[in-house]
């Protein structure tokens, strides 16, 4: 028996997101995922002044504003051949840290544990799946409490970030050449001693919290598989040596890794609602809206490394670091994530002994009259790209490629499922009446629509709708 059903909004994801899939013999056998929102900051930024840019692009997202702000300094820095003083790399690590860290927590707990447990039957939990739980009593109440001690952790990383960054979302401290606030003895003890409870929440909560959830729904450590081939451009300044990662860069293609060559990334759209669907490097890109019936469904473009599909996040960035070694599922996913929570708070404990108060944080810099130049890091999700060209002082072209632009992408040229799309091709479904297995394996992604589109539309929808 085949049935079509379409799922939106597509809840406890970040921003805006439509998913539609083919069931046949209560098995997942085609999807397609829909940005059903066009996102117009590229061509918001044309005309401004450079320095906006760092600021205006954190407004595409408020759950990363920080990542945007971050790649968007590097891509000016390298057009503008800045060196970034040590202070202000390790700021911009911290504050950017802060933000993943928070991020993570808030994924595990608030969009992936409702899939797995019932919450507390009244607002705003409900309505909720019907599944059998599968942890125990106790270990439902553990995660329980923990969910409500992960808001008040992933508060608290907010007002580390605030520390550092002014206010957030949309954070002051990061822009280009460095960070805007200079470190002193009581913002590093502050930072420090808030930065301690929420590493013991994560090794004392969220860890094994993680392994529970592993234990008791082993089928997902083989269900959610896409194409296996991951990327990751790297993540976190190395404040020692300039336009440098402490986090490599690197692809996983037929098991083995390789080095990343950046000039073969590149965009697609004939399957997505653009003027032009040729495959060009972002540098070159075209953003010009043009909604068409017939191939196209979705605002997404599809980026490519070459001509083949790749998936990013935690998972990539662990397993191309030889951290992780085990799969490519939805609960290694979920796995991976976690591990790099813990990883990366231990790390913030060494920026900080780093700081120094009262050395520089900023480079101060003139504008030149042409330049053009790409920022390449890992964030949050994946792997993030600003591209810049500036003409007499102002942005003359500028593009961003999400990571969810890459994870949550359509067709290719050639036809080539997204990676989530292909991530739920085979997954079984028990009940198509109450999918849950379709928001577990979607949500392993950590899906943000809001920075692969922007403006919303809701025109288009076709088959049986649902909320999940």
């Amino acid at each position: 028996m085949s049935k079509k059903i379409s799922i939106g909004p597509f809840t406890r994801i970040n921003g805006l997101w439509h998913l539609k899939v083919e069931i046949n013999d209560n098995v997942i056998t085609d999807a397609w995922s829909m940005g059903t929102n066009f996102r117009g900051l590229e061509l918001i930024l044309k005309g401004r002044d450079p320095r906006d840019a760092p600021y205006l692009t954190q407004r595409i997202c408020g759950i990363c504003s920080s990542a945007h702000a971050l790649v968007s300094s590097r891509a000016l820095e390298n057009a503008f051949n800045l060196e970034v003083p040590r202070n202000g790399a390790l700021i911009k690590n911290l504050i950017f840290a802060s933000d993943l860290v928070q991020g993570h927590i808030r994924h595990f707990y608030f969009f992936v544990i409702p899939d797995y447990i019932h919450l507390p039957e009244n607002e705003p939990f409900k309505p909720s799946y019907v599944f059998n739980e599968r942890l125990s009593a106790k270990g439902k109440e553990r995660i329980l409490n923990n969910y409500r001690k992960a808001a008040e952790i992933s508060q608290s990383l907010h007002e580390m970030l605030v520390i550092f960054g002014g206010k957030t979302p949309h954070n002051h401290g990061i822009l280009a050449g460095g960070a805007t606030v200079p470190p002193d003895a009581d913002k590093i003890r502050l930072f420090g001693s808030m930065l301690s409870k929420a590493i013991s929440f994560i090794e004392e909560a969220l860890m094994p919290d993680t392994e529970a959830l592993g234990e008791a729904y082993t089928e997902y450590f083989q269900l959610g598989e896409a194409h296996k081939n991951l990327i990751t451009f790297g993540m976190f300044f190395d404040p020692d040596i300039p336009q440098e990662n402490l986090y490599p860069s690197g692809i996983i293609r037929n098991g083995g890794r390789e080095d990343m060559d950046k000039d073969l990334i590149n965009e697609q759209a004939r399957y997505s609602f653009y003027e032009n669907d040729e495959p060009l490097r972002p540098l070159e890109g075209k953003t010009i809206p043009e909604f068409q019936e017939g191939k196209p469904y979705s605002w997404i473009k599809a980026p490519r490394y070459g001509k083949d599909v790749y998936e990013m996040g935690p998972l990539a960035r662990q397993i191309v670091r030889k951290k992780y070694n085990k799969s490519f599922s939805a609960m290694d996913r979920i796995t991976a994530r976690s591990l790099e929570t813990l990883e990366v708070a231990r790390e913030m404990e060494g920026w900080l002994k780093e700081l120094e108060p009262g050395a520089p944080v900023y480079t101060d810099f003139e504008i030149p009259s042409s330049a053009e130049g790409e920022g390449y890091l890992d964030v949050m999700r994946g792997a993030l790209q600003h591209s810049v060209r500036v003409s007499n002082k102002k942005i003359s072209h500028y593009q961003i490629v999400t990571p969810t632009t890459w994870n949550c992408s359509p067709r290719d040229n050639e036809g080539q499922r997204g990676a989530l799309e292909e991530a739920l091709v085979g997954t079984p479904v028990e009940d198509p009446e109450n999918p849950v297995e379709i928001g577990r394996v979607s949500r392993s992604l950590d899906v943000c629509g809001s920075c692969a589109v922007h403006i919303a539309g809701v025109k288009g929808l076709s088959f049986s709708q649902k909320i999940i």
